[in-house]
């Protein structure tokens, strides 16, 4: 859904709202004057965005206009001259850093023979679906695709100071149930979708591990403590304070879960990658985007909290435990 997400951002660009197809077939391209004649309407950006068989592998073919331009995205500085720059050849593309293909050189892309007319270069085109992908003129790509006349995406912007929602409800009314109107990130919604039941097992193990975690922490700092009684009752004798001993049994637990949460999160790492290189075409063919191992900037820091916070729960119990067996046989010994 990351891969999903970062693709669909990269190509709306500052486009906050898009129309996209019911189905995958897409919906006709007459709808673009349509959508243009909204009132508060400033851009409608048509285009092709579909997986296309090459030699080398699937990649993701984008087919453009001008209007593209006027979105912000990733693809804005390449869009302002693609239709100059391709003109000279009409099965002329461009093609991302990784496509795997030089200047000047042709390929089969999907039915038809392309020539590569630039490679492009730069971070956000190469970040942009790990730089596989093919940029055509809207036209070549919908005879590549064999959609001639249909559309797979219209991506839109308003004009300064235009109500959103009343943009929307123009566009709904315009498109008549043809397409759907909606965020660009519905396409990450529709992804996250497909793959619920994984993340919910993926989630569930995670919650199993906290649980077996925390219980084999108990047991050890348990066994640990109670090992530990003839130097917490000489503590206690020479005056050391209840409080005090705990508090360094619990900064104990939570070095020892923040060592392992970070060997832990080093090792997940490792698996992420590999699970994701291995993904099964099922899983990864209904959606666009080549899907890459991506980890948020707030994961680690959640699971190495995670970690600690077990930890010292799980000792804070086997501590209160321990004490009350201490206290029971200081009693006793007392009677």
């Amino acid at each position: 859904t990351g891969s999903v997400n970062r693709r669909a951002d990269g190509i709306a660009g500052v486009a906050p709202l898009e129309v996209s197809g019911i189905t995958d077939a897409g919906f006709p391209d007459s709808i673009t004057a349509d959508v243009a004649a909204v009132h508060g309407v400033a851009t409608a950006a048509p285009m092709i965005r579909t997986s296309t068989s090459t030699a080398t592998g699937p990649v993701l073919l984008f087919g453009a206009d001008a209007k593209s331009a006027d979105l912000g995205g990733a693809l804005k500085d390449v869009v302002r001259k693609p239709l100059k720059g391709l003109s000279g050849d009409p099965n002329g593309v461009k093609v991302g850093p990784r496509v795997g293909h030089t200047k000047g050189q042709t390929f089969r892309l999907g039915s038809a023979s392309v020539t590569v007319t630039e490679v492009l270069n730069g971070k956000e085109v190469a970040d942009l679906n790990g730089g596989h992908y093919v940029l055509a003129p809207l036209a070549l790509a919908q005879s590549i695709t064999g959609r001639h006349g249909q559309l797979d995406s219209i991506l839109i912007t308003t004009k300064p100071g235009a109500d959103l929602a009343k943009v929307r409800s123009g566009i709904v009314a315009a498109v008549k149930d043809r397409a759907i109107v909606a965020a660009p990130s519905m396409r990450a919604v529709r992804a996250g979708d497909g793959v619920k039941l994984m993340n919910y097992m993926a989630l569930m193990g995670a919650g199993v591990a906290l649980v077996v975690g925390a219980f084999l922490i108990y047991t050890t700092m348990t066994m640990a403590i109670t090992q530990r009684r003839p130097v917490m009752s000489m503590l206690r004798a020479i005056g050391g304070r209840r409080t005090t001993i705990v508090r360094d049994l619990l900064a104990e637990a939570a070095i020892l879960g923040l060592i392992g949460g970070a060997i832990g999160s080093g090792i997940g790492i490792v698996m992420g990658r590999a699970a994701i290189g291995r993904l099964p075409p099922a899983i990864t063919q209904g959606l666009e985007a080549r899907v890459e191992y991506w980890l948020p900037h707030y994961a680690i820091p959640v699971a190495l909290a995670a970690t600690i916070l077990t930890a010292v729960a799980a000792s804070a119990m086997a501590a209160r435990q321990v004490y009350k067996e201490i206290g029971r046989a200081s009693c006793r010994e007392r009677v």
